[in-house]
């Protein structure tokens, strides 16, 4: 397999540290949202609203990590639909509106390129956007949520670049085709005849 496609510097979520990768989404969450505040004075720093402090928001990002790669059931998939819905409002901000709470955003929305971040060939190129589609994937496989996911979020799972389970699905591995996507049966049948941790 790994001779189908060359080397890739894009991150997989079985390398990824959840404390490293907690971090870094802290920083560029951080920095979005000072980048679009309406602050004039640059001693004026930009504080997370009351339901997002930073050190919550490190904890579910870790928590996200850990879930993307070994899932933990349904209790830990309704966490990940939270903290999905939390992280991708934080980076939808413009100036204060992520204080106006409301509703959060159902995640099955984003299940759409480029949804969290820079792709490149359809897939995620920063380490928070392959954490959130292999989590949201993974959720919505948890829960039954759909009845087809994506086949960025399958590779994502799966550690893989999308260019080999593309070619994989060429293959027939995943049975009858299935425009945009596999078939939530077919790719939790996969994922564990793959032995994806969680599956």
């Amino acid at each position: 397999l790994s001779a189908m496609a060359p080397p890739s510097n894009v991150p997989r979520v079985q390398n990824l540290v959840p404390g490293e990768t907690a971090e870094q989404a802290l920083a560029a969450i951080t920095a979005h949202l000072e980048l679009f505040s309406p602050s004039v004075a640059p001693e004026v720093h930009i504080a997370f609203p009351p339901s997002a402090d930073a050190s919550e928001l490190r904890e579910r990002i870790e928590a996200l990590v850990t879930y993307a790669q070994c899932g933990a059931g349904q209790r830990a998939a309704k966490t990940a639909w939270d903290s999905i819905a939390l992280v991708t409002r934080l980076f939808e901000a413009r100036g204060w509106d992520v204080y106006k709470g409301g509703a959060a955003p159902d995640p099955q929305a984003y299940d759409r390129e480029g949804a969290w971040g820079p792709t490149k060939g359809g897939e995620p190129t920063t380490a928070l956007g392959v954490v959130l589609l292999a989590a949201h994937t993974r959720a919505m496989l948890d829960q039954g949520k759909a009845l087809t996911v994506s086949l960025p979020g399958v590779a994502a799972l799966a550690s893989l670049s999308l260019r080999q389970v593309q070619t994989l699905r060429e293959g027939g591995e995943f049975g009858r085709e299935i425009a945009g996507g596999v078939s939530s049966v077919q790719a939790l049948k996969w994922l564990k005849g793959r032995n994806v941790a969680g599956f």
